[in-house]
This record gives structure tokens, C-alpha cells and sequence, in this order.
């Protein structure tokens, strides 16, 4: 199997670009920035795992287990960690369902549940020191 990597334009949000992330074996995330690109939780919502910069909000999104990190702006880490990639795509297929469990935790009602949670333990703390 040739392993190759398709650079995209631009596609169009919806039922073309979902469609094409079935395409892929996994997305890569190369990033200088602090930053969370939805492109990170729509792959993992589809069960494809990420390649992606080793920067605070990237590592945050991919925990380690949905994906690989390299270093940001290194060429030759890029590329090692994409011929891993091609290398093993058994544990592709490993990260893209780990990615989809993460997926599946991030619902609005998840996300409205954690953060009421911090309030009412914010308040509740706050309520003990008065």
C-alpha cells in the first residue's frame, strides 16, 4: 500500500466534508499556535484518529490516546510521525475509536453537566468561607 497525504482546500461544512473524513486513515494538525480546531472533534466523531502539533490545546484535545503528537514547527518530526502512521494502521484504527469515545462525551448535555458542576462546587466552597 503507497501511503500518501492529501493537502485540502477548503470543503464545504456538512454532509461532503463528514463524508470525506471516511477517506482518510487519519488528519493531520500541524499548529504553532494555542488552539482547538474543530477539525480535531469532527475526525474523532467519525472515528478518525489525529497527527497533530504537540501544543497545549491540541494535547488537550487528542489525551494521548486518540491520536499521536509531534513537535510543533519540526519538519522531521511531521514526518516521522506520519510514516509512523503508515506503518500501523492497526493502531490507527485503535486511536480513531478511542477519538470516538471522546466524541461521544462531548454532547452539549455532557459539557452543560460538567460545567454545572463547577459552579455549584465553586458556590458551594464559596459558601463555606463566609
Amino acid at each position: 500500500d503507497a501511503t500518501r497525504l492529501n493537502v485540502l482546500g477548503t470543503v464545504p461544512y456538512g454532509p461532503e466534508f463528514f463524508a470525506k473524513l471516511h477517506d482518510y486513515h487519519a488528519v493531520v494538525v500541524p499548529s504553532l499556535s494555542d488552539e482547538q480546531p474543530r477539525i480535531v472533534y469532527d475526525a474523532f466523531s467519525q472515528g478518525v484518529p489525529i497527527l497533530a502539533s504537540n501544543t497545549p490545546g491540541l494535547r488537550d484535545c487528542v489525551h494521548g490516546s486518540a491520536g499521536w503528537l509531534f513537535s510543533p514547527g519540526d519538519a522531521s518530526a511531521i514526518v516521522d510521525t506520519w510514516m509512523k502512521a503508515s506503518e500501523r494502521r492497526g493502531a490507527l484504527r485503535e486511536l480513531g475509536m478511542a477519538g470516538l469515545g471522546i466524541a461521544r462525551q462531548m454532547t452539549h448535555r455532557h459539557m452543560h453537566v460538567k460545567r454545572w458542576r463547577l459552579l455549584d462546587t465553586s458556590l458551594a466552597a464559596y459558601r463555606g468561607r463566609r
